[in-house]
């Protein structure tokens, strides 16, 4: 993915989004959730997106709510998902070192809190002024889609983060344990590839998700894969098991060998 002019994007193959076919792929999931459309901003902030004071990973739920919405250093209320987004300059030893963590979740030691911190992927200081996010349905541009983050159970997750990897052979990224904004906004911009993320405590309250929900992020790159698998989906699963289960196994199917045949 290539951003251009503050946010406008282009995908490495050079294709556009049919975003008509993206939110017909979407609707065929039956998702509880709206598909959200994240934006990466360098500079100005596309038109008609309203901040909104709150913890960063939040974006998703406010775009889940119908709202077109972005968060800056200016427009927030998490310093922590501000330092991994790039976008508080002179981080404080506090939040760098994650001591916040041991003083807010006691289990954690200084060490492992610091080793949290110190291996989470952030985005470059400076890189990014906004992230945006809105419901899939009212984007009309498609340069404005550099990730779709969709709330959704684990079966779906399946598809939507796999589908690239029964295209291009790619497997997604499972992730545990870093802040859910980190997770959400940093991995799959940085490795350009799907994800799959429980998300933090943190995380997954301001989301409001449901013990039996996950995020699940595919990057602008992947789309193309999960339309492709949309339109082609299709599962044979009797024919499948007659060749790798023994217990399913027919006679001859090996060249005349017998599965079942005793010595």
């Amino acid at each position: 993915m290539h951003i251009q002019n503050s946010y406008h994007a282009t995908s490495d193959n050079g294709e556009p989004i049919d975003i008509a076919k993206l939110q017909s792929v979407m609707k065929q999931f039956k998702l509880k959730h709206n598909a959200v459309a994240v934006t990466y901003c360098k500079d100005e902030i596309p038109e008609g997106y309203e901040p909104v004071n709150d913890v960063p990973c939040a974006l998703i739920h406010h775009a889940d709510l119908g709202k077109k919405v972005y968060i800056n250093k200016e427009h927030h209320d998490c310093l922590v998902g501000l330092y991994h987004l790039g976008m508080l300059e002179n981080a404080s030893e506090y939040i760098r070192d994650g001591i916040y963590m041991t003083d807010v979740q006691q289990f954690y030691t200084l060490d492992a809190a610091k080793s949290n911190k110190h291996n989470t992927p952030n985005l470059p200081q400076g890189a990014f002024k906004a992230i945006a996010a809105a419901p899939l349905h009212l984007v009309e541009d498609e340069r404005l889609i550099h990730t779709i983050v969709v709330i959704c159970e684990p079966q779906y997750a399946m598809i939507l983060a796999g589908a690239a990897s029964t295209r291009i052979g790619k497997f997604p990224i499972g992730e545990l344990g870093m802040s859910a904004c980190a997770s959400i906004f940093n991995i799959p911009l940085l490795e350009n590839n799907s994800t799959f993320v429980i998300g933090d405590g943190g995380g997954r309250m301001h989301n409001h998700i449901s013990t039996s929900e996950l995020f699940a992020i595919v990057p602008r790159d992947h789309i193309r894969h999960l339309i492709d698998v949309a339109e082609s989906f299709k599962i044979t699963p009797a024919e499948m098991r007659k060749r790798i289960r023994p217990s399913y196994f027919e006679e001859n199917v090996y060249a005349g060998v017998k599965p079942h045949a005793q010595p």
